[in-house]
């Protein structure tokens, strides 16, 4: 009874999902759905009770029938699965509901119960999910085939860690040659530096229309990408354990005085463009977006700084409202199973978490290999992650500071207090 019931329920999700049934229309009676999917009325009627009390549907009055809310997107379905690029549909198509099948995938809801995050989405969510660290442990104690820094730069302030990477990636430049050869322009060099960038950008200008130079999407880590490759940071932890502002330390006023530079440079813009000189990417976006184009390293850092690398990953979150713990243990045994992260590894779809899997997806006679290999030591935790209300802050005052005539010592002594006060506050916040 509970597969033909969770059948039922999936043949309507399904359709709504897929805008077959609407938000705001009728739905086809239980006794018309039970003869189109052989399942019986009595079944049928239960999956539209429990659809009900899910918040997907409402019952009418009087003899109106069951519709379906308008609203219905806005539901968190339990047992629900949303993910934001097609290869982890097609992996847990193929990998994960038939290990576990009382998961559905959906794609139209806003949210899931559990959800594949890009990093900021994590972080900024991160409240509303689940501390994975006891089923990690209980699931894989021995992390020595994992790149485990990674893993564990998605803690709270309070140790929980509410998301876990499937794979990562640093960030390079792709080129497209085609206008570069427009803009009669010759492709720079691995070694070039920040100067050489900027004139590259006054140049390009000059030849091509202001949407087709530099990429720019509306993604709030734009800047922290730049911020990170020169060294600035925004907290960092000191060798007691507690963090320090930074926003007043060199590299950081150096690195906030170069992204000045860099956002005065190009006009602001939100629109999306599929054909631009340079772009930043990950290893994941030259294999979702088939980008084709020469590949560059960021701009050398200057002097004896090493250079920092943001990560950019695919992260596996569960919300607090899951009760049932053995399906979050058989989700992480499942994605970071062997098997799976070497499946990862041959897509070259990032770079699998797993060590094993990652070494074996580069081919060390590829450029294009080499280069993210290069840059994997590259990568840096951000601590200011783990506070929810420190990255939502710096955001909004970032989005200020980058187009403003505003200096950065003026903006470091006018934020530093605030994201002070946060870390003295917050230190031991449990939610």
């Amino acid at each position: 009874m509970a597969d033909k019931l969770q059948s039922a329920r999936e043949y309507i999700l399904r359709r709504i999902d897929a805008g077959e049934f609407r938000g705001g229309e009728k739905l086809p009676s239980a006794r018309e759905l039970a003869e189109r999917t052989g399942i019986s009325f009595p079944i049928v009627q239960m999956a539209f009770n429990t659809l009900i009390a899910d918040g997907i549907l409402s019952s009418g009055v009087s003899r109106q029938g069951t519709c379906i809310r308008k609203d219905w997107a806005e539901r968190i379905l339990p047992g629900s699965f949303l993910s934001f690029r097609p290869v982890w549909n097609e992996l847990f198509s193929q990998k994960i509901r038939p290990q576990i099948p009382e998961l559905l995938a959906v794609d139209h809801f806003q949210a899931g119960a559990c959800e594949i995050r890009v990093t900021y989405d994590a972080v900024s969510l991160q409240k509303e999910y689940l501390d994975l660290s006891e089923f990690l442990e209980e699931e894989y104690p021995d992390r020595s085939d994992f790149f485990n820094a990674r893993i564990e730069q998605f803690r709270s302030h309070d140790g929980k860690l509410y998301a876990l990477p499937l794979m990562f990636s640093p960030w390079v430049f792709c080129c497209d040659e085609e206008l570069f050869q427009k803009a009669g322009y010759d492709m720079p060099g691995l070694d070039w530096t920040w100067e050489e960038f900027l004139d590259l950008l006054r140049e390009l200008q000059r030849k091509l229309p202001a949407n087709q130079i530099l990429a720019s999407y509306k993604d709030p880590t734009r800047w922290l990408i730049y911020l990170t490759h020169f060294g600035g940071k925004i907290f960092e932890q000191q060798q007691d354990g507690t963090f320090q502002c930074q926003l007043n330390s060199p590299e950081t006023l150096d690195a906030l005085n170069r992204l000045q530079e860099l956002y005065h440079l190009l006009p602001r813009s939100e629109q999306r463009n599929t054909v631009c000189a340079l772009r930043l990417c990950t290893r994941q976006d030259i294999a979702s977006y088939q980008l084709q184009g020469s590949y560059l390293p960021l701009p050398r850092v200057p002097g004896d700084r090493k250079a920092g690398s943001l990560m950019a990953g695919d992260l596996l979150c569960i919300r607090k409202t899951v009760n049932n713990f053995l399906l979050v243990r058989e989700l992480i045994r499942e994605f970071l199973s062997p098997e799976l992260q070497q499946e990862i590894g041959n897509r070259k779809y990032g770079i699998p978490i797993r060590k094993s899997a990652a070494i074996q997806s580069f081919d060390e006679t590829d450029p294009v290999d080499q280069l993210f290999f290069s840059k994997m030591p590259q990568i840096v935790d951000v601590p200011h992650y783990a506070w929810p209300t420190v990255n939502e802050l710096i955001q909004e005052a970032m989005a200020d500071f980058l187009y403003s005539t505003q200096s950065p010592k003026e903006f470091a002594a006018e934020l530093s207090p605030a994201l002070a006060a946060i870390l003295k506050y917050t230190r031991n916040t449990k939610w």
